[in-house]
This record gives structure tokens, C-alpha cells and sequence, in this order.
């Protein structure tokens, strides 16, 4: 609206305002997107093995979602059209960290869920502080602290406890039993995230994650290895826990197959442990001699003839022989 000779001070201050509002979430939007704009494609020049580089050169995606989903993630919920509403609800829906919601808890989070971006040393939440949001991880990684004050040197103490990928979800617990941050969270490379604000998670998300962490809570509690555990221990794990269902046969945990760094109970059915060693043979006293291989031992097995490769089938273990069953993951950092 163009200003008129008859506007008050007070109108043409208001006004002033409005301009520099929307000023401000257009700078606001493009330092969200300039790490990813900046991914622009090379021409081809006159350097033949340069060019041949550029054209082999596997493209990573950088982002997992488009600038039209993230303009309209990053404008106020209120704000957001029905049509918009459903275009995140398809975009996010299908997001690896919200595929284990059912698609009404995901209708409503698109319609409450924000876009932020941080580049790398930025602190997401700190530890001690109360909560007021909970994050999804979509690209790029955050490393997770944990200060302490160590009684035997007298002084505070700060540990590195884990790390932080795309997938991840964080910030929940505090929400979810209302006490502070437990550790804190920084980014170490440029990072894209998901926020959902406190009130929101309270409406929304709550119930959905309070009836996940009931339910493993009580699979903890019949199994004997958490008997010794506090209940706060227990509450923290049934929060960051995941289940996961196997079908007959199926590898579980093996080379370049599950996730080595977590750990695994089996609730239901049972499994096999293999065993894979390898042994190098060799006489000693007139005696034929084994040795065991380890793998970070320098050796070409096809050039050693006296180097054998066994595998046991050591273990049964969850009862019945049956290899199909659910188990409980928990990550072995935060």
C-alpha cells in the first residue's frame, strides 16, 4: 500500500515495521539456503582430465527437502494454507525420522513444523537449560557433550559422548518428563533440522511417544539384564530405544549389515551367533599349531596356503528354533 499524505506517525511507523518484518524473514530465508545454493554446476572448460573429474564426479544431495518446502516451513503455522498443509504432509511424511508416526500424528505435524539451519560450532540445546523445542536431523552431523564436576580433581569436566546423524531425533526426553537438557548439542558441519516447539510436541506428539516408551519400558522390565538399573537410567533408554521386527533367516547384525554401535535384545523369537574366524596354521615342536588372525593383522590370505578360514555356528540363543522375532536396539552413545 502505497503511504499517503494522511498517514499518522504512528501509521507511517507501523508500516516502517512491516517492511523491515518482511526484510527480515527474506535474509533470514536465504542464510537458511545459501550453504545449499552455493552447490552450483561447474561448466566444462578447455582442461580435458578437469572436465572428465567434473562429469564423474558423484553429486551428494545436499538437502532432503526442496526450496518451496523449506520457504513454507519456515513461515509462522498460522500463516500456512490448507494446500501448503498438504504439500509438507506428503514431503516430511516420507522423511526417514517421521516414517514410524501413523498419518494423522503426520498431518498435524506439517502443519506445525519448522526449518532451521545452523553451520557448524553452533549449540543446539545446552545442557541444564530447560527445553523448549525437540529437533529432527536431516543432513549433516552434531556432536553430544555431557559437562560433569569431577570430585577427585575438583573441577568441571566435559565429555564427548557420541555423535549425531541425519535420522536422528533429539530433545525429547526433556519434554516428554519436563527437566532440563541432559547434555549438549553442537553441530560439527553445516546442519539442516526440523524443530518442533514445545507447545506443539505437548499437543501432538506427547501421546505417540509416551505409549512407544511405555511399551519398551515394560519389555525392560522382563528382561533381567536392566533389573539392576534406576528407573531414571531405564526411562532415558526406553526414550532413545527402537524396535524392530526380523523375518526368518534374516541378518540381524553383520559386515556392512545393522548398526554396529548399537545394542540389540531379542523380546521375541530366537537367533543364531556365527562366528567367523580366521586361523593360521603352522608346525611347532612336530605339532600342527592355530593361530588366531585378528583384523587389523597385515595379510594376503590368497598368497598364505597355510591360512584357514572356519565358521561356527557357536550359539542358539531366545529358546525355541525359530529365527524370525522382534528386537530392542539401544545406541551405545547418547
Amino acid at each position: 500500500m502505497a503511504p499517503t499524505h494522511g498517514d499518522t506517525p504512528q501509521e507511517k511507523f507501523a508500516r516502517k515495521c512491516t517492511h523491515l518484518r518482511k526484510l527480515r524473514v527474506i535474509i533470514k530465508l536465504i542464510m537458511a539456503n545459501l550453504f545449499w545454493l552455493a552447490d552450483i554446476d561447474e561448466k566444462l572448460g578447455d582442461n580435458v582430465m578437469k572436465n572428465i573429474q567434473m562429469l564423474t564426479r558423484k553429486k551428494v544431495k545436499k538437502s532432503a527437502l526442496t526450496g518451496q518446502e523449506k520457504a513454507i516451513l519456515c513461515k509462522p503455522k498460522e500463516e500456512r494454507t490448507e494446500e501448503e498443509k498438504a504439500l509438507l504432509s506428503r514431503s516430511i511424511g516420507g522423511l526417514k525420522c517421521f516414517k514410524k508416526y501413523p498419518p494423522e500424528v503426520k498431518a498435524q505435524l506439517a502443519a506445525c513444523t519448522y526449518y532451521v539451519f545452523y553451520n557448524a560450532g553452533r549449540v543446539i540445546v545446552k545442557q541444564d537449560h530447560p527445553p523448549s523445542a525437540m529437533y529432527f536431523i536431516l543432513s549433516g552431523e552434531a556432536a553430544v557433550s555431557v559437562r560433569h564436576y569431577d570430585k577427585v580433581l575438583k573441577e568441571w569436566i566435559t565429555i564427548e559422548s557420541g555423535t549425531l546423524y541425519p535420522g536422528t531425533m533429539f530433545g525429547e526426553v526433556a519434554l516428554l518428563h519436563g527437566v532440563v537438557r541432559l547434555a549438549t548439542i553442537s553441530t560439527t558441519t553445516p546442519c539442516e533440522l526440523l524443530m518442533i516447539k514445545k507447545e506443539d510436541f505437548d499437543r501432538v506428539l506427547k501421546a505417540t511417544v509416551l505409549k512407544s516408551w511405555e511399551a519398551i519400558s515394560k519389555t525392560m522390565n522382563n528382561l533381567s539384564y536392566f533389573k539392576n538399573w534406576d528407573n531414571l537410567t531405564k526411562r532415558e533408554c526406553a526414550i532413545i530405544a527402537r524396535t524392530k521386527s526380523y523375518a526368518t533367516a534374516e541378518t540381524v547384525l553383520g559386515d556392512d549389515i545393522g548398526l554396529p554401535k548399537w545394542v540389540y535384545f531379542i523380546t521375541k523369537g530366537s537367533c543364531h551367533i556365527i562366528e567367523h574366524l580366521m586361523l593360521k596354521v603352522y608346525e611347532w615342536r612336530g605339532l600342527k599349531t592355530y593361530s588366531l588372525i585378528l583384523y587389523d593383522e597385515d595379510f594376503d590370505e590368497d598368497e598364505d596356503d597355510r591360512t584357514v578360514s572356519q565358521i561356527f555356528d557357536k550359539y542358539n540363543i531366545g529358546g525355541k528354533e525359530t529365527l524370525a522375532g522382534n528386537k530392542v536396539s539401544f545406541p551405545t552413545t547418547y
